[in-house]
């Protein structure tokens, strides 16, 4: 069990958010101030931008700095906790990984631009071959588990549809469950976590959410990249 979900069973989300929040920002704070020390990191865990959904093309590459990985495509990601305001160097930004072939990218967008059923995708049918060969995918233990997920999928896309996409702080908690970003050496934008919320803001062909950046690559010239207006300089 990795810190942030052991912090989420010690706070649940409704009845004691200000101390979940409080936690967060603690914990967040401390690792943030430690990778500056450590690792020359920018210190800076709750860093927000709002950038379109199409300008995070890529994944982050599974190389052996990594924390853990999204299961296939080597694609992987580092901790959202653990890793607040570090930089890293590697080769995590140097592999063309699509976002849109993640298969939950695909199951989504096949139910909801095109019709399909959610049992005839190749994610949920991996997903049923899973559960049956007696792992635990996105969390599922059981076939209705993973209905269940299915259907706040659709929660979830059809609220984002209806009352636009809100930011964690507007939804009254700190950023940490943001998507969140890895700033690679040339200024991409390589996405590490949250990939239903990016995958229904891709659906819905939506402006612009908002991100966190977390790890920033050791050779990235902060002072150098001016797109935008300087969007990525610390």
């Amino acid at each position: 069990m990795d810190i942030k979900e052991t912090l989420d069973r010690t706070f649940p989300r409704r009845p004691l958010m200000r101390a979940r929040n409080a936690y967060y920002t603690v914990v967040c704070n401390y690792y943030a101030q430690k990778n500056r020390l450590l690792d020359d990191g920018y210190g800076q865990w709750d860093r927000i931008e709002w950038v379109s959904p199409e300008e995070i093309r890529y994944i982050t590459y599974n190389d052996h700095h990594l924390d853990h990985g999204h299961g296939y495509l080597n694609a992987g990601a580092f901790n959202i906790i653990t890793r607040a305001g570090a930089r890293s160097g590697g080769r995590w930004d140097t592999k063309e990984i699509e976002f849109e072939e993640l298969h939950i990218y695909t199951a989504v967008k096949r139910r909801f631009l095109d019709g399909y059923d959610w049992q005839d995708t190749r994610f949920f049918e991996e997903m049923v071959d899973s559960i049956e060969s007696g792992d635990s995918p996105w969390g599922c233990t059981s076939i209705p588990d993973l209905w269940d997920r299915c259907e706040h999928i659709e929660t979830l896309l059809e609220r984002i549809r209806t009352e636009g996409y809100r930011s964690q702080r507007s939804l009254g908690k700190v950023p940490v469950d943001e998507v969140t970003v890895n700033i690679g050496r040339n200024g991409t934008l390589f996405f590490n976590d949250g990939r239903h919320r990016l995958t229904v803001a891709k659906v819905l062909n939506l402006d612009e959410i908002p991100v966190r950046v977390l790890v920033i690559h050791d050779d990235y010239d902060d002072c150098s990249d001016r797109r935008r207006g300087g969007l990525y300089s610390i």
